[in-house]
């Protein structure tokens, strides 16, 4: 068997991570044995954590089921690391904020018993592998998860339950929409805290059912002043522009950044997309590539070309703007 020190340290992270995320949750759920939720109590995102454990518990399973411990350590450990601790705990955090639970209890109740059940369960997947740390945890956590066992060892084995697509999409459609903002925000090389304003363009039906829902939840967790609509002919002020889905997310830049660091960055950025569409131009003015490449290559060859034409008209527009500012 190869060993790797740098693996050793990785799961040395790893279970960093899973203790932090065990105070975060103790922290917010306390002692006493939580009651649990009616089903009709579980908002969207608690349900997509707990859809998301259901498909862990099953994908676990099947991999032990193959003597596949690789398998079901990776299916841990990327719930646990990816899921769970990257996205739940923080989405979980405007339900728990006291004025939330003033306006919904319900909801907070519901959103603690869930952090409880799922920290729970995932320690009981994770005990053949680490059973030391996960006996440790689940001692603290067993009362507020409602169980009287002595033991994490002598507790029954997790079962699958019913998973929820519909939640599932919801919570991704989410991340995206956060991720797509932190992104910019990054890029714009803003403080994390800062507020900033957000005009959205374009998107499904879905999208704006989901803004309806979750928009107060987004301009939370992404730190924003407010999120408004607008429509496709919005040409206003200059904005950075990020992607997500079919939605174009639009920051206005005034009063947010550096206006000639920007246009650096934003040059930069032309630059390289105009070499990107000349190695396409390229490609497809060969003909013998044309005629000969399979008609789906062809076909993705010349969907890069529109866009990199898009990206650079926009990125054009963008740098016309900040010139004005």
């Amino acid at each position: 068997i190869k060993f790797d020190l740098a693996r050793c340290e990785g799961y040395r992270n790893f279970l960093n991570k899973l203790w932090n995320a065990a105070r975060f949750t103790l922290m917010n759920v306390g002692e006493a044995r939580l009651p649990e939720p009616a089903a009709d109590e579980l908002d969207p995102l608690s349900r997509w954590i707990l859809s998301r454990l259901n498909r862990t518990i099953g994908e676990v399973d099947q991999a032990l089921a193959d003597y596949r411990f690789d398998l079901a350590t990776r299916a841990l450990y990327e719930f646990v690391w990816n899921e769970f601790c990257d996205w739940y705990l923080e989405l979980s955090k405007p339900a728990l904020y006291e004025e939330a639970e003033a306006a919904d209890p319900a909801t907070a109740r519901a959103t603690r018993h869930t952090l409880a059940h799922v920290l729970e369960t995932t320690l009981r997947l994770l005990h053949p592998f680490v059973p030391f740390l996960t006996e440790e945890i689940w001692q603290r956590v067993r009362a507020p998860a409602g169980l009287d066992g002595d033991s994490i060892s002598l507790m029954p084995w997790p079962e699958a339950g019913p998973t929820d697509p519909g939640a599932e999409a919801d919570a991704e459609w989410l991340k995206a929409v956060i991720s797509a903002i932190r992104s910019a925000r990054t890029e714009l090389n803003l403080a994390p805290g800062k507020a900033m304003p957000l005009l959205i363009q374009g998107g499904s039906d879905g999208d704006h059912d989901r803004l309806q829902r979750f928009g107060e939840m987004v301009r939370k967790l992404a730190r924003l002043e407010a999120i408004e609509h607008v429509g496709p002919d919005h040409d206003g002020e200059a904005c950075a522009t990020a992607l997500a889905g079919d939605m174009r997310l639009l920051i206005p830049l005034a009063g947010l950044v550096d206006v000639a660091e920007e246009l650096t960055r934003l040059n930069k950025q032309l630059e390289r997309e105009k070499k990107g569409l000349e190695i396409v131009e390229k490609k497809l003015a060969n003909d013998r590539f044309v005629s000969n490449a399979p008609a789906e290559v062809v076909d993705k060859e010349r969907k890069r070309l529109a866009d990199h034409q898009a990206t650079i008209a926009d990125l054009e527009r963008q740098i016309e703007r900040l010139k004005g500012l």
